[in-house]
């Protein structure tokens, strides 16, 4: 019987195989984590609502009423603005119509109405609907960010005249709380195609 002569334990790897080894537990370290961040993200719901950037200052168009003009210049809060409702011809239904308000009421906040992606003088037609409906209409201009529906957005304690507005409004526009780039004293309206 013969006995070996050399060592019976294996030879040790080469470099190239440790840097292999330990590239394959880093990638798997970091696959690991990133799996446990979106779990997160999943059971937290983030990441499901609009992602939103405004551009203060950038606009595509000048926002014009529906008469062709500049709209009211804004004043400050404490100096009550009225703007005239749009003039129409007179109607010829039955009276089985909704009521249109003829003057602004002083108690309904004032409405922004802003333009992402609907078709060109949406903003208008839809400020003059809502100066029609009795409502003061302030900023009427383009929005750019990434809003996915048409949308009434309230600042802190006026949900329930969002709500209103977005009754007087065609397509049953969704109602949101407002986020920080946007009027903090106003309804604004953002208009998606």
């Amino acid at each position: 019987m013969t006995t070996p002569t050399g060592d019976s334990t294996p030879p040790e790897p080469g470099p190239v195989a440790l840097v292999a080894r330990l590239l394959t537990v880093q990638l798997l370290a970091v696959i690991g984590v990133a799996a446990v961040i979106a779990v997160v993200f999943a059971l937290a719901g983030w990441g499901t609502g609009d992602s939103v950037t405004a551009v203060p200052g950038a606009t595509t168009s000048s926002a014009t009423d529906s008469a062709g003009t500049d709209p009211a210049p804004e004043t400050s809060a404490s100096t009550p603005v009225t703007t005239p409702p749009a003039t129409s011809p007179p109607a010829t239904t039955p009276a089985a119509s909704t009521p249109v308000a003829s003057t602004p009421s002083s108690d309904l906040p004032k409405v922004d109405v802003l333009n992402q992606s609907a078709p060109g003088g949406s903003a208008s037609t839809v400020a003059a609907r809502v100066r029609s409906r009795g409502w003061v209409v302030g900023r009427v201009d383009d929005f750019h960010g990434n809003v996915s529906t048409t949308t009434v957005y309230y600042p802190p304690g006026l949900r329930s005249e969002a709500r209103d507005l977005a009754d007087d409004l065609s397509g049953s526009p969704r109602v949101q709380a407002a986020f920080n780039t946007i009027s903090d004293t106003r309804l604004t309206v953002i208009l998606v195609d």
